[in-house]
């Protein structure tokens, strides 16, 4: 991903907003700890996946966006 060229500070700031829903906090919780005990069925295992590659993009596009806030700001 490569934006720090056409985002906008605005569309930055509203990015670094995104975040996960405090229901779906509670959800991680609950699979974290199914998954330590090895409880998760396999729908479970997709779904814990799911979350830690959502985590991942919603870090990316975070990073990006405090890069195009920094960059501005210089």
């Amino acid at each position: 991903m490569n934006f720090e060229e056409s985002i906008s500070k605005t569309a930055a700031r509203a990015l670094l907003k995104v975040k996960f829903m405090p229901s779906d906090m509670e959800r991680m919780q609950e699979l974290a700890a199914k998954a330590r005990q090895g409880d998760l069925t396999i729908s479970e295992e997709i779904e814990i996946e799911t979350f830690e590659r959502l985590g991942c993009l919603l870090d990316i596009l975070h990073m990006k966006s405090l890069g195009v806030l920094e960059q501005r700001c210089s």
